[in-house]
């Protein structure tokens, strides 16, 4: 299996800031909702975790952006 996951997207005009720069917040949102999907491609997403009485938390985050994309860039 593979330790990496991802999926496409392009950065919409309501995730930007002031430059047209993807937002922080929102970079976060795509690193939240990529982990998510990830989870439910292995079978450990939302349903598996409720019914087992798991949950998933980030206790710290150490990000680094080496470019933050414009509007429209994928």
């Amino acid at each position: 299996m593979s330790n990496t996951y991802s999926f496409d997207g392009k950065v919409r005009y309501s995730e930007c800031d002031e430059r047209l720069t993807l937002s922080v917040p929102a970079a976060i949102n795509y690193l939240q909702d990529c982990s998510m999907f990830h989870c439910e491609h292995i079978g450990h997403g939302l349903g598996y975790c409720r019914e087992h009485g798991f949950a998933w938390l980030v206790v710290a985050w150490q990000i680094r952006f080496s470019h933050m994309p414009l509007y429209g860039e994928k």
